[in-house]
């Protein structure tokens, strides 16, 4: 009948609208989540240069670490 197609036709349109949400959804989640590596691989980046830069000017290793707030491990990992 004319109201079960109409039914079906109405349950096919939920259904690519949840889809299309899903995926908008999924995208939006992934392009926040790279934003967020992008952002801690820039700080790791920049702390690595500054450790650098310290060790370059003869500061020691707690020293350094103190100042970044890192363990000296960390600062050893950071700037092999």
């Amino acid at each position: 009948s004319s109201e079960q197609i109409k039914a079906q036709i109405r349950a096919r349109e939920k259904y690519e609208m949840d889809k299309a949400s899903e995926i908008a959804t999924a995208k939006n989640e992934g392009i926040e989540q790279g934003k967020k590596e992008g952002l801690i691989e820039g700080e790791n980046k920049a702390k690595k240069e500054l450790a650098l830069n310290m060790k370059n000017q003869g500061l020691s290793n707690d020293f350094i670490a103190k100042c970044l707030n890192i363990s000296i491990e960390e600062l050893k990992a950071i700037c092999n």
